[in-house]
């Protein structure tokens, strides 16, 4: 039985009138579902219970048909959402249109604070049209919204005036996403910042959006590296997308992580089974270090300290233990590390 709120995503084709530099469809952008593959896969949402249909691209609002695709969302007593760069929202009377025809979610890419930054990754002259239409979006209330930042070497360091910028035309909500590294992005892997750098710049942008009064948001981050900040985790999931289609698939299918992994380095970690990972692509560009170097040992966590170490077989660990009260000192003529758990030795590194 599907939630009242649940949300299926359909992907309309990958047509844009930006070229982002990381963007993961860049090389597909001649593929795209014609009017009436659209129409059946929204009736297919129906028949699978999903009352509020999400449109992505590529850019899905830049298609002749989507007002007509609008109207047939609402001739079938469902909800529209759109994930835009925002651009053709600068016409109000375009969004206007869509509003009364049930569009009431948004989800919309700004990627600079100034016309020379946003512009520069979007290649395209787009910064004036997409805070343009970002003001439209935040005049409705009925729109439910969200203003996400994809984070790359070339705006890392535009973050706290990204938010400055969002306090003084009133966003209220905003989310940093690290950038996948797929599509453009493995054309253009140096504007791929390390994960830890970005991680830092995005747990500072949190915490001034928070003092700016926004509400922050974070993508799916290795919950290692982000800590007490995974209460800002946002993803499909968080947004009530249960399932999607791409424009080669038939059918729907559930959202899934298939693009991260968890490299050895995540093993053994109290977090194992709630992480998604890290993006595979990203450790075959650097590899795993940036974990091993944040993970810690404490809570009875357990983590590989280098190539040589090795897990021991922990199944006698009491249930109850919750501290580790104390890590002797290791040295070259010591070959175990002992940890006392509430007075007793337990060995579990061995180097």
């Amino acid at each position: 039985m599907v939630n009242k709120e649940s949300k299926a995503l359909i992907r309309v084709g990958y047509n844009c009138n930006n070229n982002c530099v990381f963007c993961h469809t860049g090389f597909r952008r001649n593929e795209n579902l014609t009017t009436s593959e659209i129409k059946k896969k929204i009736i297919l949402c129906k028949k699978e219970g999903y009352n509020f249909v999400v449109l992505s691209g590529g850019e899905p609002t830049i298609r002749e048909d989507i007002l007509e695709i609008a109207k047939f969302v609402k001739k079938n007593g469902m909800r529209l959402g759109l994930i835009t760069n925002g651009r053709m929202f600068s016409y109000g009377t375009f969004l206007r249109e869509l509003i009364k025809n049930n569009l009431r979610y948004v989800y919309i890419s700004l990627l600079g604070s100034k016309k020379s930054i946003h512009n520069q990754i979007t290649c395209s002259d787009s910064f004036n049209q997409t805070i343009k239409g970002i003001k439209n979006v935040i005049k409705h209330n009925s729109l439910e919204y969200k203003i996400n930042v994809t984070v790359i070497s070339k705006n890392v360091d535009d973050l706290m005036n990204i938010i400055d910028l969002a306090k003084k035309i009133k966003i209220r909500n905003l989310k940093f996403s690290f950038v996948d590294c797929k599509g453009n992005t493995l054309k253009n892997v140096n504007i791929v910042p390390h994960l830890f750098l970005a991680v830092k710049k995005i747990k500072d942008a949190v915490d001034y959006s928070i003092q700016s009064n926004i509400q922050a948001y974070i993508s799916d981050f290795p919950l290692c590296l982000i800590g007490k900040y995974s209460k800002y985790i946002d993803n499909l999931k968080t947004n009530k997308i249960e399932v999607m289609s791409e424009i080669f698939e038939n059918e729907l299918y559930p959202i899934d992580s298939n693009d991260k992994t968890k490299p050895p380095s995540c093993v053994g970690c109290e977090k194992y089974n709630l992480c998604l990972g890290i993006d595979k692509n990203y450790i075959n560009l650097n590899g795993d270090e940036e974990i091993k170097k944040v993970r810690k040992i404490g809570n009875s966590v357990l983590y590989t300290l280098t190539n040589k170490s090795k897990i021991l077989n922990c199944k006698n660990v009491p249930k109850d233990v919750k501290k580790i009260v104390l890590i002797t000192k290791i040295t070259k003529s010591i070959n175990v590390i002992q940890i006392i758990l509430q007075k007793k030795t337990l060995f579990l590194l061995k180097i």
